[in-house]
């Protein structure tokens, strides 16, 4: 099932909830599966690039199906170096996205940008939960 802008909202909504429960201003993006935004806000407060970086991370967790994190963990920086150039600028692999699930099937992530690193997945945890 593809992910609605409906509830990619909802998604974004409840991360900012998560975001201002941690005393935190991000920007969050919700991209499909072919790495294109469904969703995207900016809380007044946060950083001029905290969109752009978010978008990158979200990318990131819809394409491969994982915590951005994880995947930067994993894969050695020249090829992240490759996969950034191929990709026009377009993935960032830091930690501060995670996938969307639903019913099991991968439809999209959900990306974070603006506080530290782990605030910025919890907030995306809460947010990818709600669906």
């Amino acid at each position: 099932m593809a992910l609605t802008y409906e509830r990619a909202a909802r998604i974004i909504e409840t991360a900012i909830a998560k975001a201002e429960e941690l005393n935190t201003k991000m920007a969050f993006a919700v991209m499909d599966l072919s790495g294109r935004p469904i969703a995207i806000a900016k809380m007044t407060g946060s950083g001029a690039m905290t969109s752009i970086v978010a978008q990158g991370k979200a990318r990131v967790s819809a394409t491969y199906g994982e915590k951005s994190g994880a995947i930067a963990d994993r894969l050695p920086v020249g090829i992240q170096a490759s996969l950034v150039s191929k990709s026009g600028g377009d993935f960032t692999f830091w930690q501060g996205a995670v996938p969307i699930f639903e019913n099991g099937e991968l439809v999209g992530g959900i990306g974070a940008s603006g506080a530290s690193s782990d605030k910025d997945e919890i907030a995306c945890l809460a947010g990818a939960e709600v669906i």
